[in-house]
């Protein structure tokens, strides 16, 4: 994600489409705390790369387009306390 930062302006599009695969496992009910773990990581340390490029910013946590990665990633975590719960 961060490479595609730097080297490509489409890189929202693979955003998205794998916040949408996390998205759709999780709606056909294939949640794991393994899937939540990795797209954690790949949020968290794609976001924080793609905010160091100068041209980028602060444009993945402002703009629309960046809406639905951070809506799965905050889906997930939801997902992951109700699970947490439901094991508990």
């Amino acid at each position: 994600y961060v490479y595609l930062v730097y080297a490509w302006g489409g890189y929202i599009f693979v955003l998205n489409m794998i916040a949408g695969h996390a998205g759709c496992l999780c709606a056909t009910g294939h949640f794991t705390v393994n899937l939540q773990k990795s797209y954690s990581l790949f949020y968290v340390i794609g976001t924080a790369g793609a905010i160091t490029l100068p041209i980028v910013k602060w444009k993945p946590l402002r703009d629309m387009e960046h809406l639905a990665a951070m809506i799965a990633f905050f889906g997930l975590h939801y997902f992951g306390i109700l699970e947490l719960f439901r094991l508990g």
